[in-house]
């Protein structure tokens, strides 16, 4: 299997959550990142701050979520 196009690894630590809704410089820097790379197929998030019993999985279809 020959791998054409790696995508980048991207750590993205939340800060406030006000940055999910305001306009600043984390929002403008989340957009220039996004802009910078291609369309990834998939998107995988690790969060440290979940606690439960099991392995908890969860996916969307990409059909069903709009982004833009």
């Amino acid at each position: 299997m020959t791998v054409k196009h790696l995508m980048p690894a991207l750590f993205i630590g939340h800060g406030s959550p006000m940055n999910a809704i305001e306009e600043n410089g984390y929002a403008s820097a989340w957009r220039e990142a996004a802009a910078a790379i291609p369309r990834p197929k998939a998107i995988l998030c690790i969060s440290a701050h979940w606690k439960t019993e099991g392995l908890p999985l969860g996916s969307i279809s990409m059909r069903s979520l709009r982004i833009g």
